[in-house]
């Protein structure tokens, strides 16, 4: 953190990552949809950036929310899910908690 050259006045913390989220769990999987859900960190944090991979690519969504549906995807494809929370910077990530799970066929 920054401080005024009046010795008092801070500016506020820059590039402090936030902490991990917790307890992350699938609460549902259909055919083309996950819904996951999990806790909120330590320390704060703005939002929380989910991303997801299969083979045949990657997307991301952002959310203020403990829990989302990612809808459109494939059947009985395996997708890894991370879950991380973003600082107030809008950049400054926490380190990402992993899931991999299938889609129903």
């Amino acid at each position: 953190m920054a401080v005024a050259a009046d010795n008092t006045t801070e500016g506020s913390p820059v590039g402090i990552s936030p902490d991990v989220v917790t307890n992350l769990v699938s609460t549902e999987n259909t055919t083309s949809s996950v819904s996951l859900s999990w806790n909120s960190p330590e320390g704060e944090s703005s939002f929380y950036r989910i991303e997801w991979t299969s083979g045949s690519g990657s997307s991301s969504v952002d959310t203020t929310d403990l829990s989302i549906t990612i809808t459109s995807l494939t059947p009985g494809v395996d997708y890894q899910f991370l879950v991380m929370a973003v600082a107030a910077d809008n950049t400054t990530e926490g380190r990402p908690v992993g899931i991999s799970l299938y889609t129903s066929k």
